[in-house]
């Protein structure tokens, strides 16, 4: 049996910005963080920064059975967090979490940091595990381990087991990490020269974001709107991790997986393809129609031609009407263009 334990954290802000005099510095306190030695010492950059580090607001992870897909764990859990504990405007806009969504999360849908971390550790200790995967995992792991020396108050001796865990870079994979070659996205750096006094550029190899490493291995970028979702983008860096180790694709696996893939993919994505194409059987090719459905707004028909490259848009009201809300209007549009144009390129690609 091989399993493979998956996961993400959405937190309440970003990491506060670690001491150092320059970028050298501040990447070996960072280190720092991830080192099981420095954090049992009495001036433990843990023990100076732990005050300020951001909070879980959603945890999400999956234990992913290779042999019995089925049988694969899938937990997703907003984290009731206390009223003291801010989120900031910033990550609220990236990533849609706020007090008021977390309130009016079903009980089951939601649970205390500390209960949340003990079935979280409890699983990914299991020794039926062979790596530990995440999409810029670094940070992941040590969201937790501030979760963990929170509870802990302070005190590493009472989690030392789940803390070395955690800190030993072996048990872990990051997809971030092992696709940036694969994906070779060069990034522009700009630098002075010390002789010539001229700014010069070169070139190197950047950290791909989970979106594109996911659209290399599969030609298509998901849709951004449903991204920073903690449990959506645990599927699409498990999707990404099991293509590169296995060169095999879990979509139509698991029905749950199968349905969040296809909740982010184009028009009529099917699995268990080689490349994504267009279902002849169930959608006419010619004549796309995607139907977009707003309680609050109206519910609009799109139909995009491929004789005439036209498109044509019907509007009725919805039934349960309600005040326009102009930012969600916003947003339902830019998903509308994304998905019409992700499905006129695949209704390309099949005439192909």
């Amino acid at each position: 049996m091989v399993k493979i334990f998956v996961f993400d954290t959405e937190t309440t802000r970003l990491p506060p910005i670690l001491d150092g005099k320059d970028w050298n510095a501040r990447n070996v306190n960072d280190m720092k963080l991830l080192d099981y030695d420095d954090l049992i010492k009495p001036s433990s950059v843990w023990k100076q920064v732990l005050s300020t580090w951001p909070s879980i607001i959603q945890l999400g992870y999956i234990v992913y059975d290779t042999e019995a897909p089925n049988n694969s764990k899938i937990f997703s859990k907003y984290i009731d967090i206390p009223d003291d504990v801010i989120i900031t405007e910033s990550s609220i806009e990236k990533h849609h979490i706020d007090k008021e969504k977390i309130r009016q999360a079903p009980t089951e849908k939601k649970a205390l940091i500390g209960d949340a971390v003990a079935e979280f550790m409890n699983d990914i200790m299991n020794t039926d595990i062979i790596t530990v995967v995440g999409h810029n995992v670094q940070f992941d792991r040590k969201a937790v381990i501030a979760e963990l020396l929170r509870l802990s108050s302070g005190d590493s001796t009472k989690t030392e087991k789940q803390l070395q865990f955690l800190m030993d870079k072996k048990n872990f994979t990051c997809t971030m990490d092992i696709t940036a070659p694969i994906c070779n996205i060069q990034m522009a750096v700009n630098y002075k020269d010390k002789k010539t006094n001229e700014d010069k550029v070169f070139y190197k190899v950047k950290s791909p974001r989970l979106v594109e490493s996911y659209q290399y291995y599969f030609g298509y970028s998901p849709d951004e709107d449903d991204l920073h979702d903690a449990l959506i983008d645990v599927i699409l860096t498990l999707r990404v991790f099991i293509k590169y180790k296995y060169n095999e694709d879990i979509c139509g696996k698991n029905e749950i997986i199968t349905d969040y893939i296809e909740k982010i993919s184009p028009q009529g994505y099917v699995c268990n393809l080689d490349k994504a194409k267009m279902d002849s059987d169930n959608i006419d090719i010619e004549n796309i129609k995607l139907e977009i459905i707003d309680p609050f707004h109206e519910t609009e028909t799109l139909s995009t031609n491929s004789n005439t490259s036209t498109m044509t848009k019907s509007k009725t009201k919805s039934k349960k009407g309600g005040r326009k809300n102009k930012k969600q209007k916003a947003k339902t549009k830019r998903r509308r263009s994304k998905r019409l144009l992700a499905a006129a390129a695949l209704k390309k690609n099949v005439k192909k």
